[in-house]
This record gives structure tokens, C-alpha cells and sequence, in this order.
């Protein structure tokens, strides 16, 4: 079994606020850690330039098996900003010879106040669900284009956070796989074990 950490576990987030450590840096803890390969992390912080991020990658001995967008998937004013963002992260993967891309929902406050807990979690209107489910199946057919799997992570504090949402995604989003977290899974009263079977 080959295991892939990601830039998130060394506190790369899309929005630091105290600034980010070297990658070359995070590139060759991951190493040292034992990992085979690294997950993307915000796109723009390992080179975007698929040639320069294939030999960085190769200098520390490690794969990159998956990238991921997380961005507010039911807003309809940052739908084309979404979509690019995602060519951009589908080529960069594929150029490095990725397999995957993983989908989140943006965090929404109100709903990360009710994060954990579904009996008190809105869930999204209807025609704030059909532009989610639209958005998922045009990332689902752009890393289609590109060679790789979509797999929706459920996170908490999303509107994509509950076995029941989940599974109305996955039903109406032909080709749309799950990545499963344990973590959050728990989180949100699941039994990863479950979700996975």
C-alpha cells in the first residue's frame, strides 16, 4: 500500500493568514515522514507549471495521486470562477500524472455553526441545490476531459456534510464517486465503515 499526505496537514490552507512554509520545505517532510506522494493543497502553492511541479516532485521521491477544489459550489456569481479554477487544477494533475480530483463544498458559516449536528443544519433550497448538483456534474465532466476521477469529499460545515446530502448527490450527479474521510465522517454521524461499504 502506497499512502499520500497533503500540504493541509502541514497547515497549507487556500487563505493562510500567518503565512506558509517553504513547499520545497513542506515537499521533503512529506518524504521524511514516510509518505509516498502529496496531495496538491491550494492550487498555487507547489508549482503550477506541470514540468517544474513532475521534477520537484521527482528530486523528494514522491507521487501526486490527486488534487481537489473547494470552492461554494451553489454560488451562482462564482460558478465560471469555479470551473477555472478547476481546468487549471485538471491539467496540472493530469500533467503530473494524478489520478483523482476531489470536490468540496465551500464552508458556509451557517452552516459550519451547525456543523456535526443534522437534525439542526438547513439544508439548501431547491434551486440552490440544482446550481450545486449543475456546478459537481461540469467538474465531473472537466476532470472527465482530463483523465481523472471526481470524488466528492462530504466536509463539515458545507452543505454536502450529511449521509443524506451525500447520497442525493451521488444520485443526481451521474460519475460522481465519494472520498471518503473518516474524520469528518464521524464528525457528521457516520460510520465511515458504512459509507464505505
Amino acid at each position: 500500500m502506497r499512502l499520500a499526505s497533503a500540504p493541509g496537514s502541514w497547515g497549507i490552507e487556500p487563505s493562510s493568514v500567518l503565512g506558509d512554509p517553504p513547499w520545497r520545505r513542506v515537499l521533503s517532510e512529506i518524504r521524511q515522514a514516510g509518505f509516498d506522494g502529496t496531495e496538491l493543497g491550494p492550487f498555487g502553492y507547489l508549482p503550477t507549471d506541470a514540468a517544474a511541479l513532475r521534477e520537484a516532485l521527482a528530486e523528494h521521491g514522491l507521487a501526486l495521486p490527486a488534487g481537489y477544489v473547494m470552492q461554494p459550489l451553489a454560488d451562482a456569481e462564482l460558478r465560471e470562477e469555479v470551473l477555472e479554477l478547476t481546468r487549471g487544477t485538471c491539467a496540472l494533475v493530469a500533467g503530473t500524472g494524478g489520478q483523482a480530483l476531489v470536490v468540496i463544498d465551500g464552508l458556509d458559516p451557517a452552516r459550519s455553526a451547525t456543523a456535526g449536528r443534522s437534525a439542526e443544519a438547513a439544508r439548501l433550497p431547491a434551486t440552490a441545490w440544482r446550481r450545486l448538483v449543475g456546478t459537481v456534474g461540469e467538474i465531473v465532466a472537466i476532470a472527465a476531459e482530463h483523465g481523472l476521477v471526481a470524488a466528492f469529499h462530504a466536509h463539515a460545515g458545507t452543505h454536502v456534510e450529511f449521509d443524506d446530502e451525500l447520497e442525493r448527490l451521488v444520485d443526481d450527479v451521474p460519475g460522481l464517486r465519494v472520498c471518503v474521510d473518516t474524520g469528518h465522517a464521524v464528525y457528521a454521524g457516520t460510520d465511515p465503515l458504512a459509507q464505505i461499504e
